[in-house]
């Protein structure tokens, strides 16, 4: 059902891949930030709720690794996971306006 929408991921991997950025490389750094910035589009853009927002971009992270797990056929990534929380904790923190 989602087979097209893997096809189109390989295509944007391989299309990265050939210009010299991987994504394996950065996925870390890229789960932070666009957990970050996700943050900031809803809760500090779109005037969402800093909660719920924080709960649509954890879904958000989660149904990526259930594609990666069920569309790709990679393992489904706690680690990834684990850094989106620290995305979205750091949103929360900037949303929120706290000083550190």
């Amino acid at each position: 059902m989602f087979n097209w929408l893997g096809k189109v991921y390989s295509a944007i991997e391989k299309f990265l891949a050939d210009r010299g950025f991987s994504l394996d490389t950065y996925a870390n750094s890229l789960h932070f930030y666009g957990s970050f910035m996700l943050m900031i589009l809803f809760a500090g853009v779109l005037g969402i709720n800093v909660f719920l927002s924080a709960a649509l971009v954890l879904g958000i992270g989660i149904g990526k690794e259930l594609f990666d797990y069920y569309v790709r056929g990679t393992e489904f990534s706690w680690s990834d996971i684990g850094f989106d929380v620290l995305g979205i904790l750091a949103g929360v923190l900037f949303c929120a306006g706290v000083k550190l």
